[in-house]
């Protein structure tokens, strides 16, 4: 028995240690970082332009490291892929892609083709960033910024450390979740060079998955507060004749969905904590202040959140989800839904507690 054991044992880690992947030394390979896509000039007019970026890290410990920008002209993404390949003198490997860029031209024709590529992919995770750009992809890729991060990396960092505090949260994942629930449409931020900097501009608004339309920075934050629970962030409010600056401390958002006699509406409650961190000159000692930023802040909320709504209906886009939460609780049919959705009568309460005045000037 203690024979048959040993071979057991001997043949399992044999198995075991065939099936591991074999090892890559980075400094054989080519670590793409970034992707970005763009209509090709000239042609057909289906062709792509893909570009891929990447850095090279020096062997020598103090040497600076360099972008590298791999770009080429074809009808698939794997076509693309192909002939960058012929362009690298290492192997390309593309299993820690952190963001995919759309130029926003072709973004409205449509961008599942380029996305079901890379989620068909398993080395490639489903937490990597979608963004429009405006303007070229290769541009935004094949250029040197102020901080001395790699362009790909940098780019990844400006879009997360906006989806911590203004933008809401979406990768591929949830891309992908929205793309294909009922009830629900995509989005993703909207990025832009300026100069040596790379700026988030807004968020992009899908039909199904073309780009139709936008919204400025300042309404996506709105847009986070209806679509997240947030601890982090700034409101501007005006009272009379001075504005106030609130941080916002905690807030949460809850909606509901009815149907009456066959028509919907909708309801949405904002409850938010906050503290006064520019106070415009206001004698935040007396209550009736405090009384009149809350009711002023509340006004404000509710004007901004019937105005993003009201632009949601318009270009007939759901990107909250709020048919999908119809679906939830069975009341979502296509039919009806999609009848009524542009007309659908919506109410908005919005509460404020300033819980602190802050550091005042």
């Amino acid at each position: 028995m203690r024979k048959v054991a040993k071979l057991f044992l001997i043949i399992s880690f044999i198995c075991i240690t065939g099936c591991v992947p074999s090892k890559k030394i980075l400094e054989e390979i080519q670590i793409v970082q970034a992707a970005g896509y763009d209509p090709a000039e000239g042609g057909d007019e289906n062709a792509l332009r893909g570009t891929a970026g990447s850095a090279y890290i020096p062997p020598v410990e103090g040497e600076m490291s360099r972008n590298i920008v791999f770009s080429a002209v074809g009808n698939t993404s794997k076509q693309i892929r192909q002939s960058i390949q012929s362009k690298s003198s290492k192997p390309i490997e593309i299993g820690r892609i952190g963001i995919l860029i759309f130029n926003e031209e072709l973004a409205k024709k449509g961008v599942m083709n380029i996305i079901d590529n890379f989620q068909r992919d398993p080395h490639i995770g489903r937490d990597i960033y979608l963004v429009v750009s405006e303007g070229s992809a290769y541009d935004i890729l094949n250029a040197d910024y102020l901080e001395g991060e790699s362009s790909p990396q940098y780019i990844t960092d400006i879009v997360h450390q906006n989806m911590d505090r203004t933008i809401p949260k979406v990768d591929l994942h949830r891309f992908l979740f929205q793309h294909e629930s009922k009830g629900f449409d995509p989005f993703m931020p909207i990025i832009k060079k300026e100069k040596e900097q790379i700026a988030v501009q807004g968020i992009a608004l899908f039909n199904s998955d073309k780009y139709v339309g936008r919204i400025s920075l300042k309404d996506s934050y709105i847009f986070k507060m209806l679509f997240e629970d947030i601890r982090q962030g700034q409101l501007e409010t005006k009272w009379k004749d001075k504005y106030v600056s609130i941080q916002n401390l905690d807030s949460n958002s809850d909606y509901e969905i009815r149907k009456q006699n066959g028509q919907y509406e909708a309801k949405f409650t904002i409850e938010l904590d906050g503290r006064v961190s520019e106070s415009g000159g206001l004698d935040l000692t007396k209550k009736k202040n405090i009384e009149n930023i809350e009711r002023a802040t509340e006004k404000e909320i509710k004007k901004q959140v019937e105005a993003l709504l009201a632009k949601f209906k318009k270009l007939n886009v759901d990107p909250l989800g709020i048919g999908d939460k119809a679906r939830q609780k069975g009341l979502y049919k296509k039919a009806s839904w999609n009848s009524q959705y542009q007309q659908l009568p919506v109410k908005v309460h919005v509460s404020v507690n300033v819980v602190q005045a802050g550091i005042m000037e």
